[in-house]
């Protein structure tokens, strides 16, 4: 069975050091959210839902992220960096024991693009709270696409994080993103979060480990369409 995973926007970690219950609107800058995903194509507890990722991990700390999200037992593993201060972004996969990353400037087309061409922003005036957070509500939509029925997203200002979305889809929203969807390889995604709270972020985890071998933006590519 093939397995898709999420990988543009993209935003996990894992836990790490002292974590510590958050207090919002503290404006906390390093630290750690976890989102839970729905697939919203499959009915719950599907059995093709079974082996796909359920869980993004995201970690940040000043001008920089690292996201994490991989299958069960670990069979393929993608991670994201980016740094706003440098401007670059890298998609670092692990797949069937090979090692690879792909790293771009913010001025260049993020990955699988094409999912996300059209994309309109409209400010509701609602909002909500999430986690203890308050969230301006946004409503989304394609105008030009045909069948792609619009949808709502809620972020926080409450969550300090430079340019939390330079190099994501939602680049024109500057707040931090904690209810949003995905669309990777013809499949959608909710995701939603379920725990902030405040943790030490090693510097190191920023950096590409250098057992992953640099490959070009077509063979990334290949290799997230393929797996």
């Amino acid at each position: 069975m093939k397995k898709t995973l999420p990988l543009a926007l993209l935003l996990p970690l894992l836990l790490f050091a002292r974590c510590q219950s958050i207090f919002p609107g503290m404006g906390i800058s390093e630290g750690i959210i976890e989102y839970e995903i729905t697939y919203l194509d499959y009915a719950e507890g599907d059995v093709l839902t079974l082996f796909m990722p359920d869980l993004m991990l995201y970690k940040f700390k000043d001008d920089k992220t690292y996201s994490n999200i991989e299958t069960v037992f670990g069979l393929f593993k993608f991670n994201y960096i980016s740094d706003s201060k440098a401007r670059t972004h890298a998609t670092l996969a692990a797949v069937s024991g090979e090692k690879y990353f792909y790293k771009a400037s913010f001025d260049e087309p993020i990955l699988n693009a094409d999912s996300f061409s059209g994309m309109v922003f409209e400010e509701t005036g609602n909002s909500k709270e999430i986690l203890g957070f308050e969230c301006q509500e946004a409503r989304v939509s394609f105008p030009d696409s045909i069948g792609v029925e619009p949808f709502l997203v809620y972020y926080t200002n409450e969550i300090d994080i430079e340019q939390p979305n330079a190099a994501n889809p939602y680049h024109s929203i500057e707040g931090v993103l904690l209810e949003f969807q995905l669309k990777v390889n013809n499949m959608n995604m909710r995701l939603t979060a379920k725990k902030v709270t405040e943790a030490q972020v090693p510097d190191d985890i920023f950096e590409i480990p250098s057992q992953y071998k640099q490959v070009s933006r077509t063979e990334m590519e290949r290799i997230i369409a393929e797996n």
